[in-house]
This record gives structure tokens, C-alpha cells and sequence, in this order.
């Protein structure tokens, strides 16, 4: 990859309790663009879309729950991060991570480097996006991550065992994203999200922390976070629904989401979670 120019430096550590860092806009979570399945059902070049009431989006890659997990824990988790200015605006931005800690965060297995860096960076590299709100203006088209490479120079105390840390360069438009629409803070849940080893309960808790209060019929939910389409086959939605039910007692427990069945229909209610915080601007 190629070199980032600039200088990175360590600040303080973030205080989690005062300043939960900016993980995403809302909009990431409510228009599909990390399919809601942990493993890719997409081709490298192969081009998808997803409406909601709230925007639209076009993906050409891969991008999935695993991906997502990854990208939230490189916002919530960094060793040191940079802002940089292009022509007088704020560009992209850089983060220096520990492979290892973001693996762990993110709930991938941190012994597999290798497949961190050459598939999941790399594909959060590679895709392209389009995204539009409701009234169809576009709000970000290109990448997510704009370069990555690996940093032997860099010195971190407390990191042990690691050969080098990664540098990872976040796309200038994927920053205006956040900048520019309503952010959404939630640190302290990224781990235990990642610790939710199925990818529509993932896709349906990014979702639901997006809001204030909520209340959906189940289905009706994973239909807006495309972990249930219209190719689907009765037995797969069926599927679908009983593996996000499996997770209920987690739901309720760490992120306040119930899970109730009333007159054989699955509902999911939310009220807004102490550790999730708002911001119009990241």
C-alpha cells in the first residue's frame, strides 16, 4: 500500500465514559450497506442494491456484518488517529490500530492476520458505493477505506507480540458522510456486538440503536436490513427469524432489545440505550 504522508501521533486515551468516539452515520445502519450476513453472498465485482424509506444504495464488493464489525472497532479502538485538510476542508481520516485488538473487538479471530488484512481490508478497500437519502440526492459515492498498510516503524507501549501495527486511511467521502449526517456514538457496544456470532441479529441491533424508540414487527425489520429478500425461500426466512430469536435473552441483556411473540408473530421493541449517544455532526 502506499505510504500515508503526515505525521501520526499519540494522543491521550479516550475516556469512554465523557467522549464516546463517533462510529457511524445512522444511515449506514438503516440503508443496506453491509449485507446482513456475516459471510458474503456476492461476487468481488458484482454490483447489489438496497432501498429503504430511508435512502438507497448501490454496492459493487463485499461488504458484510464482518466487515462492519471491523470498520466500527477501527472507529471505537484506534491506537492514534489524524484528521487531515484538503484545501481548507476536512479530508480523510487516519487511524493507527493493533491487528490483534481490532480482531478481538470485532469478534474475528485475531490469530488470523493474514486474512484480516488481505480480505477484509482489502475488500473494504476495493468496494465502491453509492448512497442516497429519500429524496434521492447522493451522500457519498466511492470508497470506505481509501489505502492500508502495515507500520514497523511505529512504537506503542503495551503492545506485545505484533511484528508491526496497520495504518488505515478512511476515504475522504466516507468522512463527509459522517460529518455531514446525523452520527450515531456507540463504543461501548461495539465488542458485544461482535460477540453476536450471526450476522442479521448484528445487522438488526446496528439498526435498531439508530433510534430513539422502535417498535417492529420482526419480520418486518429484517426486510429493511435485507437480512430477508424476496428470492427467499419460505424455509430460509423461517430460518432467519428463529436463528435472530435464538439471540433473544443477549438482545435483552446487553443492547435492551425484546424480542416477544404475540398471536404467533415476532415483535421487536427498543428504547434508546444509555451507552448509545447522537450527534449531528461526527
Amino acid at each position: 500500500m502506499k505510504n500515508t504522508t503526515g505525521k501520526l501521533e499519540v494522543g491521550k486515551p479516550i475516556d469512554y465514559e465523557t467522549d464516546s468516539p463517533c462510529i457511524a452515520s445512522v444511515l449506514a445502519s438503516r440503508v443496506a450497506i453491509f449485507h446482513a450476513t456475516k459471510k458474503s453472498i456476492h461476487g468481488a465485482e458484482e454490483t447489489w442494491e438496497a432501498k429503504t424509506k430511508w435512502g438507497s444504495v448501490a454496492v459493487r464488493g463485499r461488504l458484510t456484518q464482518t466487515h462492519r464489525s471491523v470498520l466500527d472497532a477501527i472507529f471505537a479502538f484506534p491506537l492514534a488517529s489524524s484528521r487531515y485538510m484538503e484545501n481548507g476542508k476536512p479530508g480523510p481520516a487516519v487511524f493507527l490500530i493493533s491487528p490483534y485488538q481490532i480482531a478481538k473487538k470485532a469478534g474475528v479471530d485475531p490469530t488470523k492476520r493474514k486474512w484480516l488484512e488481505d480480505v477484509i481490508l482489502e475488500e473494504l478497500r476495493v468496494a465502491s458505493v453509492v448512497l442516497k437519502n429519500e429524496d434521492g440526492e447522493t451522500l457519498h459515492a466511492g470508497g470506505i477505506v481509501s489505502e492500508w498498510h502495515r507500520d514497523e516503524k511505529f512504537e506503542h507501549r503495551g503492545i506485545v507480540g505484533e511484528t508491526s501495527l496497520i495504518r488505515i486511511t478512511i476515504s475522504a467521502a466516507w468522512m463527509k458522510l459522517m460529518d455531514e449526517t446525523l452520527g450515531v456514538r456507540y463504543a461501548h457496544l461495539v465488542e458485544k456486538i461482535g460477540k453476536i456470532h450471526n450476522g442479521p441479529t448484528q445487522a438488526l441491533i446496528r439498526f435498531l440503536i439508530t433510534h430513539n424508540k422502535a417498535n417492529y414487527k420482526l419480520k418486518e425489520a429484517l426486510a429493511w436490513i435485507g437480512a430477508i429478500r424476496p428470492e427467499m425461500t419460505r424455509q430460509a426466512v423461517s430460518k432467519t427469524i428463529k436463528d435472530v430469536v435464538a439471540n433473544k435473552a443477549a438482545l435483552l441483556d446487553d443492547f435492551g432489545i425484546s424480542v416477544e411473540q404475540r398471536n404467533d408473530v415476532w415483535f421487536v421493541q427498543y428504547s434508546k440505550h444509555k451507552d448509545v449517544m447522537f450527534t449531528p455532526a461526527c
